[in-house]
Order: structure tokens, then sequence, then C-alpha cells
């Protein structure tokens, strides 16, 4: 039995990897994974193998353009005959329109929770909804070093509080992003004991000078990349977990971080919303909605007041009830995994 796998943007990927893991050698999985970088695949081989497959599990990239070669791995699927489906990997990710063409013929679809499978049924009314969770969040409840050698690999002193800052793809949004931290963390009274980490997306094609040029005098801040990070021995989910609080805009790794216990801020500038209401069709983050997130609409004194709330003597304890009731600690490792191998085991046969 012979499975493709077709996903552009990191997180899917990183579940795909996992999933293809647990398969072993009971399915030959042809994997065009781009872990958010462009796919080396060429499009014939992906169409030659989609033809020669038993099935497809396509992820759903965050834009028309990132998700072409899942959108052409669909229509040569649906050309030739062959079962496929999706792998919603975040809310609101069964939304996105550009799949919409696809949408009736899809065998299943592979969502985050309940809620999104409520969500998703009247998008994909022929499709097996499959409630898997997220592979890659799970992971976050095993993954990570211990904070104490994390921050010494990354120099962080004792006293010293480190800031994780995610950012995205798009070179405006991050550069707004990127500019109301800076604004707000300059603000603070305690600022000499910060230091913020500004993570790369490693699906960002633009030029790190962009940001660079951002970072002002006066203030502790690095511009990282997952290639730096991995040069260390460290994962972005280890520096997740030796931070003190994460600075987030629509991102996976806000929620990795609740699911580690940290405080956790989306900034959303109006650029940001309105390409969140592009992919999802949606102005409402779920993370703030559902309060395991503090949403910040982009203005650096409102930015500096969360910062210093949730850091306050007792700041972080609602927040934290919510993390643990929303993304509560799973009983066993490796649980979405397991539901997304047998759930395609099972349509294998």
């Amino acid at each position: 039995m012979r499975l493709t796998m077709v996903a552009r943007d990191v997180a899917p990927s990183r579940a795909f990897e996992l999933v293809g893991g647990k398969l072993g050698n009971r399915v030959d999985v042809a994997r065009h994974l781009g872990h958010g970088k462009p796919l080396s695949s060429l499009p014939e081989k992906i169409v030659e193998d989609v033809q020669n497959s038993n099935l497809v599990l396509l992820g759903m990239s965050c834009s028309e353009d990132l998700a072409k070669e899942e959108l052409l791995a669909a229509k040569v699927a649906n050309m030739a005959g062959v079962p496929y489906g999706f792998y919603a990997d975040m809310f609101g990710c069964s939304a996105r329109e550009w799949f919409a063409p696809f949408r009736q013929f899809a065998n299943f679809i592979f969502v985050l929770s309940e809620e999104e499978a409520w969500k998703t049924r009247p998008l994909f009314p022929n499709a097996e909804i499959v409630v898997s969770g997220n592979p890659v969040i799970e992971e976050s409840f095993w993954s990570a070093k211990k904070a104490e050698e994390t921050r010494a690999l990354l120099g962080i002193n004792a006293g010293d509080l480190l800031m994780y800052v995610t950012a995205g793809k798009d070179l405006e949004v991050n550069k707004a992003h990127f500019s109301a931290v800076l604004a707000a963390v300059a603000s603070l009274p305690d600022r000499d004991r910060w230091v913020v980490q500004f993570m790369l997306h490693p699906g960002d094609q633009n030029h790190t000078s962009h940001y660079l040029k951002l970072l002002p005098r006066g203030l502790i801040a690095f511009l990282n990349s997952a290639a730096f990070i991995k040069g260390l021995g460290l994962s972005a989910l280890d520096v997740i977990a030796a931070c003190d609080l994460m600075v987030a805009s629509v991102s996976t790794s806000g929620i990795e971080a609740a699911c580690l216990r940290k405080p956790v801020i989306d900034n959303l500038p109006p650029l940001s919303v309105a390409r969140m209401k592009e992919q999802t069709g949606s102005d409402i983050w779920p993370p703030c909605e559902f309060g395991i997130s503090r949403a910040v609409m982009g203005d650096p004194a409102e930015l500096a007041k969360a910062i210093q709330e949730l850091m306050a003597p007792g700041g972080f304890d609602e927040m934290r009830a919510r993390q643990e009731a929303c993304f509560p600690a799973p009983e066993e490792r490796d649980a979405a995994v397991k539901i997304m191998t047998e759930s395609l085991l099972r349509f294998l046969e």
C-alpha cells in the first residue's frame, strides 16, 4: 500500500514526519514536505506519486501560493480517482478558501478539536471528520530540555528575564510586530532585565537585514533562526520552555507555550488581523478567545501593560488555569499521532 504526503508549512510537515515514522514499514510513504521552505520535489514527481498511490494526505498551507503543491496533488488525486484528505492543523484551517474546490470530494479531514470538527462539517459534507489533535502541539508536553540547560547555552544570566518573540512569513506584519515589542520593552521599568529573542520563521524568505535594522541600541535583543538554535543543540521548543514570557502573533508556537504553561501574549497589529481573516475567515484568534493567550492590538503601551500585569505576582494564575483546562497534559505520548496513523491504515484497507 502506498501513501503520498504533501505539505509546505512547518507544522504539518513536522506532523507528517511523526506520522510517517509511526507507520514504519507497514506502508510505503512518499513524502513531499517543505518544512516551511519551498518544496524540493518537482511537480512531475508529485503528480507521479499521487497517481500511483492508494491514499493522499495533504496539508492546508496558509496562502494559495504556498499551497500550490497541495492544490496540485488534490487536483491530480481527483482526476485519478485516488482517495485523499486534509490535515487542518490549526484553528480555521478548514475554512481556507483556496481549498474550497476540493471540499466536496475529500474523503477525510483531520482537525484539532471537537469545536473545529463542528465548524468543518458543513464545509466538508462528504468527508469523515477525525478529531486527531495536533501532534506538534502534543509534543510540547514531552520534548523540551531543562530550562536551566537552555538558558546557559543561550548565555542568559541569573536574574535575566527571557522574552521569546515569534514571527511569521509576512515582512510587513513582522516589522509591525517587532517594532511594537521593542517599543513596549523600552518603556518597561525593568527593561534592563529583559533579553528579547526574536525567532525568525523557518519559512520566512525575507532577508534578515530588514529586521536587523529594527533592533535598537540600549536593549538586549537578538535575531535568531532555527539554524542558529539547532547549532547550539537546541530546538525552538527548548527555548520556549526556557522563556519567562512569549509574545506571539497568530502562531503555533504560542499554543506550544501555553502547553508549557508560559504567559502568552498575541500581539495583533491591524495588518496581522487582516492576514488572519484572509487565512481563516475570522478576525478573532481562538487562543485569545479561550483565555490561553492575551490579545494586544499592536499598541506598544497596551503591550507593555500586558507584560507587567502577567509578570506581576499572581498575574498569570487565571491564564494558566485556562491553559490547563483547554490543553490538559495527555495521558500518553503520541496520542494524536496514533489517531492519525490508525485512521490512515483504516482508510487504506
